[in-house]
C-alpha cells in the first residue's frame, strides 16, 4: 500500500457507479462518514486507506502481527480446477442472494464474505470464507451473526447444491486465494470488489433480490503494521451447530 490518503479524497475519487442489469439498475455508491465509521468501531483489527497500483483501495486489516482474524470455511470437497473456478462464480451469487435477505433484519456487528480457492493434492478445493464481527466482539455473538447467514443460504431456491464437506475454523493465510466480495455493517451492504465488470451474475442477483443500491467498497486484505493490541490476541469463534458441518 502507498500513502494513506484523506477519507473525503478517496470517496470522491470512488465516484458513483451505476451496472444495468436485466432486472434493473445496480447502484454503487461510495461510503459515506456514517458507513466508515461503523465500520470502524466495529472491525477489530481497523484499516487503512491508501493506493494500489493507481487504484484507491481499503487495506482491511485481517491481520496485525502474528494474530489473525479468525474466520468460518465451509469448504467443497476437491475438483478439477475448471469446476473449481465455477464453483467459485456460484457461490459468489448464494452469498449475494443469501446477504440480500440477512441484511433485512437489524444485527449489531459486521460480515466479511468472500469465496477462496486452495490447490491440494487431488485438485482444488473451493468454498465460502465469513469473517464476523460483533458489537462489542464477542465469540458466541459472532457464531450467531455466521448462522444466521448460513441458514439463510441453506434456504435458497434455485441455485445448485453445493458439495459441502465440512465447515471448519481457519485464517486468511490457510485458505489459499480468497477474492473478498461482500461486508454487511448492520443492515448496509458493500461490494468489496476492486474492479467492477459491466455484466456479472453477481450483479443480476443482487437486484432480482431486491438490493438497488451497495456502497463500493474496494478492499484488498492486509496485514496492518504493529503489535496486537489489547484483547486482540484473544481473538476465536466457537463450533457451530454440527447440522452445519455438512450438507450446506
Amino acid at each position: 500500500m502507498a500513502a494513506v490518503i484523506a477519507v473525503g479524497d478517496w470517496t470522491a475519487q470512488i465516484g458513483h457507479t451505476m451496472l444495468q442489469t436485466e432486472s434493473g439498475v445496480l447502484s454503487l455508491v461510495p461510503p459515506n462518514d456514517e458507513f466508515l465509521r461503523d465500520l470502524r468501531v466495529a472491525w477489530p483489527f481497523g484499516y487503512a486507506v491508501g493506493e494500489m497500483n493507481g487504484q484507491c483501495v481499503v487495506a482491511l486489516g485481517l491481520q496485525r502481527g502474528e494474530i489473525e482474524v479468525p474466520l468460518f470455511k465451509i469448504q467443497q470437497v476437491e475438483q478439477p480446477e475448471r469446476e473449481a473456478r465455477g464453483w467459485m462464480v456460484i457461490n459468489s451469487v448464494r452469498l449475494a442472494a443469501g446477504l440480500a435477505t440477512y441484511i433485512q433484519q437489524p444485527r449489531s456487528g459486521v460480515l466479511v464474505c468472500g469465496v477462496y480457492m486452495k490447490q491440494k493434492p487431488a485438485g482444488f478445493e473451493t468454498g465460502v470464507v465469513i469473517w464476523p464481527a460483533s458489537i462489542p466482539y464477542d465469540d458466541n455473538a459472532c457464531a450467531r451473526l455466521s448462522v444466521d447467514l448460513l441458514q439463510t443460504m441453506r434456504g435458497l431456491a434455485g441455485f445448485p447444491k453445493p458439495p459441502v464437506i465440512g465447515l471448519d475454523h481457519r485464517v486468511r493465510s490457510q485458505v489459499g486465494m480468497v477474492q473478498l466480495l461482500f461486508l454487511a455493517v448492520g443492515q448496509k451492504l458493500a461490494c468489496l470488489k476492486t474492479t467492477l465488470p459491466d455484466k456479472s451474475p453477481v450483479w443480476d442477483t443482487c437486484v432480482e433480490h431486491g438490493i438497488a443500491e451497495m456502497v463500493h467498497l474496494p478492499c484488498a486484505p492486509a496485514t496492518l503494521p504493529g503489535a496486537a493490541q489489547q484483547g486482540e490476541s484473544r481473538l476465536h469463534l466457537p463450533p457451530l451447530p454440527p447440522q452445519f458441518a455438512k450438507d450446506e
